[in-house]
């Protein structure tokens, strides 16, 4: 049987987002960083199912007081007999999500403002980027304190503060990758088909800018985390009796000499979740410098 016309080899072309992974998973300490932060991740999402919020993280049990760690507490009990390790547990969930949910409402305002400033450019800019340079000139600690001592404490509040400190940041960030690709020829070539302002910025300039901003994700939610400690510490943070870990380190500092045990779990949880942090942002600069690609 005779064939008219020789078979071609066929080739896959890979998705730069596999590229992306393929160079992400070769940093090894990207991947202790991402397995860290996914396994403390997975025990946050599902301490529900083994902790009851009522019984083991807020009840006081006044004679069972400063228990050193044990089998039937792992990390021991604090001056009001609550179990350390189910607070532990318990306040990462708190800190992840206010840490995530800052970084969905940061993202989604300073990428609409960095987009329209360096898309536009003008008025728009000028506007837009003194305001944000405003806020940049208040050191963002002093910035969040000043707005959740105004408003009061308490996670909305705080998410507030802290959405408010990382706007201007995000912005820059996507305006700085915005003008860089808007005299791109694929941008010129939309306009030219009478696309919209709207739409390029939406279909062509967000897509390609995303690398950048997942850098500057990863290493906010960081900052976040950092943050929630320290204003809970302080007082202003997270209202007792909830288990944030910054707010289990201030009940503990006065009792530091005589139970040091206090301040080791909540402390090993903030290091460990912010370095994972930080080593999967990167990571993903890393896997994101086109000089790498191979």
């Amino acid at each position: 049987m005779s064939v008219g016309t020789s078979a071609k080899p066929k080739y896959k072309k890979r998705s730069q987002i596999a590229m992306i992974w393929r160079r992400f998973i070769k940093n090894r300490m990207a991947m202790i960083g991402l397995i860290l932060f996914a396994i403390m991740l997975i025990i946050a999402v599902v301490s529900p199912l083994f902790i009851n919020y009522e019984t083991d993280v807020i009840q006081q049990t006044i004679s069972e007081r400063f228990m050193s760690p044990s089998a039937e507490h792992l990390f021991g009990t604090d001056q009001f007999g609550r179990d350390i390790f189910s607070r532990v547990l318990w306040g990462a969930r708190i800190s992840m999500s206010v840490g995530v949910a800052v970084v969905i409402i940061s993202l989604i305002i300073g990428s609409i403002l960095g987009a329209v400033a360096g898309f536009f450019g003008g008025i728009a800019d000028n506007i837009i980027m003194r305001f944000m340079d405003i806020l940049l000139a208040i050191p963002g600690t002093m910035l969040a304190i000043t707005i959740v001592a105004a408003l009061g404490g308490g996670i909305q509040n705080l998410l507030l503060a802290l959405s408010i400190e990382q706007i201007p940041k995000m912005t820059r960030i996507v305006r700085s990758s915005v003008l860089t690709l808007k005299t791109q020829d694929y941008i010129e070539a939309a306009r030219a088909c009478g696309t919209t302002n709207a739409r390029i910025i939406y279909r062509h300039i967000i897509p390609n800018a995303i690398g950048p901003i997942l850098v500057q994700a990863s290493l906010t939610v960081a900052r976040t985390i950092i943050s929630v400690a320290s204003m809970s510490f302080i007082g202003l943070g997270i209202n007792p009796p909830e288990p944030e870990w910054g707010a289990m380190l201030s009940e503990a500092k006065n009792q530091l000499m005589n139970y040091p045990y206090l301040v080791v779990a909540p402390g090993v949880a903030i290091i460990l979740t912010v370095t994972s942090l930080t080593l999967v942002g990167d990571g993903l600069r890393d896997a994101l410098d086109p000089k790498m690609k191979n």
